[in-house]
């Protein structure tokens, strides 16, 4: 998910872009750029080139409804659920299943590599993170695995086999 269309990240520099594209799985944008072009009016230049709307944030990603729904209903009535990655997208969506009790109140924690990230909290939900080694003596059959980046998910996949848990159902975010 990116927040600036390639045209807004263009518009930052007085002549185009030498290159702009997107990568790993276009999650990500680049920019190639010579930082002596940045634009001193991009507000007045951008604005004057735009229609600017407000848009609720349903309205802006409307597959978020349609995931919590798809995760509501794959979590069955003893099942837990946890998110494989602390990071943005984990924890936005995160923020969003707080406002679905039924779901959230099935959250158990997220999922994160990272040892620092360890024993603390995501911010908005307050869902615990744990380490991977946590999340195996936690996890059992019928649980959800939420995979925040589809891009780690033969990875996540390879690792699960090799604790025993293979039998958990993955959703991709």
């Amino acid at each position: 998910m990116n927040y600036f269309t390639p045209r807004a990240l263009a518009a930052l520099f007085e002549s185009a872009p030498r290159q702009q594209g997107t990568c790993f799985g276009g999650q990500y944008q680049y920019l190639l750029a010579n930082l002596a072009e940045l634009s001193a009016d991009f507000s007045a230049r951008y604005e004057d080139d735009c229609l600017w709307e407000a848009l609720a944030i349903g309205d802006l990603f409307p597959v978020i409804a349609a995931r919590l729904a798809l995760v509501e209903a794959a979590a069955g009535a003893d099942s837990r659920v946890f998110v494989w990655g602390a990071a943005t997208k984990g924890c936005m969506f995160l923020v969003h299943a707080s406002e679905r009790p039924v779901l959230f109140d099935r959250i158990s924690a997220a999922v994160d590599v990272n040892p620092r990230k360890w024993n603390r909290f995501l911010p908005g939900s307050g869902v615990p993170i744990v380490s991977p080694k946590r999340f195996f003596q936690l996890a059992k059959a019928g649980d959800v695995l939420l995979v925040a980046n589809p891009n780690y998910r033969s990875e996540i996949e390879a690792t699960l086999a090799s604790a025993g848990l293979d039998a958990l159902t993955l959703i991709d975010l």
